[in-house]
């Protein structure tokens, strides 16, 4: 089966460009650390040129993007579909999928209004400086969409929620179960470009993570 790419639309997303995950990065053929090239962006009956280019840094990020003249139809298509006045645009993704080697068709999936009840991010709490997390393109914006996907079920147990929450992030192709860090047996539940996610439902363990994520069910 075909890959499709998934992307959180953030503030980045909507004015310059997005970053590949490192598990699609030979999927678009990525090309050399310090190189570029130019691909077709379909969307909506249109086409624009955008660069596919690897940054050379140590991380080796790869990135799409079309800040630009020429991609101004395509920066207000996203404005129009995604944009929620100055706050960052939440509660939307797009796909990514491979038309040719270097054509690529983007196809917009706003996460559609819940008729009921769901989990949600309550709040974040940030350390010395690190909400700015929130407006690159980092797995971090992910988080609420899987969160927000998980109907709240009075009836149900915590394993309804596990469930459902493992579900949802390996849905966006984070992996599961990964160590915290490799001299140490301590794992993570899930973990993706550099980012690391705990679920915890009242356990104290979480304090010893390098990152978490807390869920309770709400009230």
């Amino acid at each position: 089966m075909e890959l499709t790419l998934r992307h959180v639309v953030g503030r980045s997303t909507l004015k310059e460009g997005f970053t590949i995950p490192r598990a699609f990065q030979d999927w678009v053929g990525a090309p050399p650390r310090g190189c570029k090239r130019q691909i077709a962006l379909v969307f909506d009956g249109q086409s624009i040129p955008a660069t596919l280019r690897r940054v050379d840094n140590d991380q080796g990020n790869v990135q799409v993007r079309y800040g630009n003249r020429d991609g101004r139809p395509f920066r207000v298509w996203l404005a129009t579909v995604f944009s929620r006045g100055n706050q960052q645009a939440t509660g939307g993704f797009l796909e990514l999928r491979r038309l040719g080697p270097d054509c690529f068709e983007v196809v917009p999936f706003p996460t559609p209004t819940s008729t009921g009840p769901s989990l949600r991010i309550d709040q974040w709490l940030f350390h010395r400086g690190a909400e700015t997390l929130l407006d690159q393109d980092t797995p971090l914006a992910e988080i609420p969409v899987i969160v927000n996907a998980v109907p709240f079920v009075p009836e149900e147990s915590q394993s309804f929620y596990n469930q459902a929450i493992s579900e949802g992030f390996r849905s966006w192709n984070w992996q599961s179960e990964r160590r915290v860090v490799p001299e140490l047996g301590l794992k993570c539940d899930f973990r993706k470009d550099g980012v690391q996610a705990e679920v915890e439902f009242g356990n104290a363990r979480v304090l010893s993570k390098l990152c978490e994520l807390s869920i309770g069910q709400p009230l």
